[in-house]
């Protein structure tokens, strides 16, 4: 376990997680095995979290490490079989702000670790969410220190921390937002991985149906305007045949011509994203 991991571990209340324990089922092997994944999980996923989030996580830290009675009230909530506490609630919070969505991935990749249950996991990350932002707000509060100055501090810890993490939390965690909008400064762009073929064919997808529709009504429109001034029962049946065939060729044909001049500025548009694509990539 690493220096900053170790210092989180003996920051936790003495006989929380014996409490935890009793209170899950879950056997004092795994239980260890499991905050000793969970700690430096919560320590790597601030370091790679999104700048957009910075703000609250600094927040709930702040918070945490003002609170001087959370972690005992947590420890007595703990004893008491107590799972909505306010403790473990600001726990529960912390981690859903800072994983979001993949929370329920890690949950799964310490239950697989540590061997236990999923809904347990979930209680034992929740605990180590509250004691983790108490450590750092208190020493945020302590020393001064703004979100930026934190996030230093921990950097300095990075490189133990992902040693002692095990490979599959370091792969998940490092992808954990990777994504081409993860950051407010980034949207409206193209992703790199957008598939410019699929660009294309979108752009194609749908002006077909448009330009069908606005082509049957003006060869509606082009019908009666033609015939207008003829009088009823005059027109025979053979001349309005010919007449719709020839609106209907008319029609296509100026379609065909439409579509292809379409799919040659949209194949324009396309090489034009490929080459400033290979630009930034040069």
């Amino acid at each position: 376990m690493s220096h900053l991991s170790q210092s989180l571990y003996a920051f936790i209340p003495k006989g929380l997680l014996t409490s935890a324990e009793r209170m899950t089922g879950e056997n004092e092997t795994n239980v260890t095995e499991a905050i000793n994944s969970i700690l430096p999980s919560i320590i790597k996923g601030i370091l790679v979290s999104n700048a957009s989030d910075h703000a609250a996580i600094g927040q709930l830290m702040n918070q945490a490490g003002g609170n001087d009675k959370l972690l005992t009230e947590l420890n007595t909530d703990i004893q008491n079989s107590n799972r909505s506490s306010l403790g473990l609630n600001n726990g529960k919070h912390f981690i859903h702000v800072l994983f979001g969505q993949k929370t329920s991935g890690l949950v799964n990749l310490i239950a697989n670790h540590s061997g236990v249950d999923p809904e347990n996991a979930h209680l034992l990350l929740s605990i180590g969410g509250a004691v983790t932002a108490s450590f750092l707000g208190k020493k945020m509060i302590g020393e001064a220190l703004n979100f930026n100055g934190i996030l230093t501090w921990i950097n300095a810890h990075r490189a133990e921390t992902e040693l002692f993490l095990p490979q599959d939390f370091n792969s998940f965690l490092q992808d954990m937002n990777n994504n081409p909008f993860s950051s407010a400064s980034e949207r409206g762009k193209f992703p790199a991985s957008t598939n410019l073929e699929n660009v294309k064919n979108d752009g194609t997808k749908w002006l077909m149906p448009i330009l069908l529709v606005g082509f049957l009504a003006f060869g509606i429109w082009y019908w009666l305007m033609g015939y207008n001034d003829k009088m009823p029962g005059t027109i025979e049946k053979v001349q309005i045949d010919s007449s719709m065939n020839h609106v209907a060729d008319s029609a296509a044909n100026m379609m065909k011509t439409i579509v292809d001049s379409t799919t040659n500025t949209t194949e324009m548009t396309v090489d034009t994203t490929t080459n400033s694509q290979d630009t930034l990539t040069r």
